[in-house]
């Protein structure tokens, strides 16, 4: 059986259980040295601050990647089409767009395992989902961050069209919760498994909460592309040091009293209701998102 080294994300909460359930395939996966053979950004310690003409001075604020204000606003050389960005300093804005293209019909590739479900929604279902999404997004990246000394409102949006990132929304009829996933950020020479969010409507009491789950979900599961392509895969999959880069919540953080909570992060006890009154995406991951933007 020859060995299988995966030099992209291959999957952010459900690589685990992906190799388990195809192990007939996956017998023998070498993860040794799956940071250290990434290329460019993509490594381990590695990112992309190549980018910016303003490489600033030791003195200067850098976010929790090591970016100076003056790199974040000068934007890199290598953007992302995924995502956009507009900053107005003469309002103090910042408008940022995160494109995706979502679909609820997944049909294998000649190159992909099976592994997404082929269950289809109704219109009705998937426009509730696709607003969720949008919500969520809105609600969990928008926040005021300071740039230079100066205090930025920054609103994100998410907008579905086709040249966006690819990722699949599905219904887990299920009570068992099932965990969402997103690989997007790079490239996986075996195009698995890509990136699909679980509405769970029979996991929780009510619809509500549910709601608020997939919302919660997919700001999260987005914002592993942004953490994955600006800071690379350890970062991104081991969830900022509070997880292990195949899963797990070993490394959580203790749940802080009061304040918000990093939307990027694992946390110990919580449930849906605190994480959706809390969580925020951090002042820094929102420079990294503007950072990786191109510009308009």
């Amino acid at each position: 059986m020859p060995v299988f080294r995966f030099q992209g994300p291959v999957c952010v909460e459900r690589y685990r259980e992906i190799v388990e359930s195809h192990s007939d395939h996956l017998r023998d996966v070498d993860t040794n040295g799956i940071f250290n053979d990434m290329p460019g950004p993509f490594g381990s310690k590695q990112n992309l601050f190549h980018g910016s003409s303003g490489a600033g001075t030791s003195a200067q604020k850098t976010n929790d990647l090591g970016l100076t204000d003056n790199q974040i606003v000068t934007g890199s050389l290598s953007p992302s089409p995924w995502f956009n960005a507009v900053i107005n300093p003469a309002s103090k804005t910042v408008s940022a767009t995160i494109n995706v293209n979502f679909s609820t019909k997944r049909p294998p590739t000649s190159n992909q395992m099976d592994i997404f479900s082929k269950q289809e929604m109704t219109d009705a279902q998937e426009a509730k989902l696709i607003d969720l999404a949008q919500k969520g997004v809105a609600r969990f990246w928008s926040r005021t961050i300071d740039l230079d000394g100066d205090v930025y409102t920054v609103n994100v949006s998410l907008s579905n069209n086709i040249n966006g990132m690819d990722i699949g929304l599905e219904i887990n009829d299920s009570k068992n919760y099932k965990r969402s996933y997103n690989s997007k950020g790079t490239n996986s020479p075996l195009s698995l498994p890509g990136a699909v969010i679980y509405y769970q409507p029979n996991v929780f009491p009510t619809e509500e909460q549910a709601d608020k789950d997939f919302q919660v979900t997919a700001a999260h599961e987005i914002g592993h592309s942004i953490l994955t392509i600006v800071g690379g895969i350890e970062f991104s999959w081991g969830h900022k040091g509070t997880s292990g880069v195949l899963g797990g919540s070993g490394k959580a953080s203790t749940t802080p009293v009061t304040g918000q909570m990093d939307l990027m992060k694992y946390y110990k006890n919580t449930d849906v209701l605190e994480t959706y009154s809390r969580a925020k995406a951090s002042e820094s991951d929102v420079k990294n998102l503007i950072y990786i933007s191109t510009r308009h």
